[in-house]
């Protein structure tokens, strides 16, 4: 089980969002021993009514580090539109291959991925482009996203241009003074 469908499964059941440290720990522990399944299931099929704080207590998360503390906003596409919610404004834009790339970006914080790995997944093409090619294309695609969030969103738009790098690694950097989080 992947950390976002922990999270999305948290939020059905819950009808919250979960904090990223309970999730990457109740991932961890779902990696490291088979039978936490059971104990998650158990968890989640009680009719508990603080489902956050059972699941901190089954994956011994202290109390204090499930408060607020991580921003969270929302990157999601929904068929032929993105759902974005960054700073108290929420915007629905038309998909485009940008959005797609820093999806992923925003998804994996701090880790860079190689631009080839950015356009296969994005693409239905057999075999991957060379590098400069996906370095042009994946950089020119980025740069029309952050173009249209301008005039859509433009705080998402200024915050995007100063974390996102580009290259023939992208990577999206947050602040760490600042922890952010997105569904995606």
């Amino acid at each position: 089980m992947t950390k976002p469908e922990i999270a999305r499964l948290i939020r059905a059941l819950a009808g919250a969002d979960a904090p990223a440290v309970l999730v990457a720990r109740i991932h961890n522990r779902l990696a490291d021993d088979g039978l936490a399944v059971v104990a998650l299931l158990r968890c989640l099929l009680d009719d508990r009514p603080d489902l956050l704080g059972a699941l901190g207590d089954l994956v011994e998360v202290p109390p204090g580090s499930l408060g607020p503390s991580v921003e969270t906003h929302r990157f999601q596409r929904e068929g032929d539109y993105w759902t974005i919610a960054f700073a108290g404004t929420v915007v629905r834009v038309r998909d485009m291959r940008g959005l797609q790339y820093l999806a992923r970006l925003l998804d994996r914080p701090g880790v860079r991925i190689r631009v080839e790995h950015l356009v296969t997944p994005a693409s239905s093409r057999r075999r991957p482009p060379r590098p400069d090619q996906a370095r042009l294309s994946v950089t020119k695609a980025i740069r029309n996203a952050l173009i249209r969030l301008t005039t859509s969103h433009p705080d998402l738009a200024v915050h995007l241009a100063a974390t996102v790098r580009r290259g023939r690694y992208c990577s999206y950097l947050p602040d760490p003074r600042h922890p952010i989080r997105w569904i995606t």
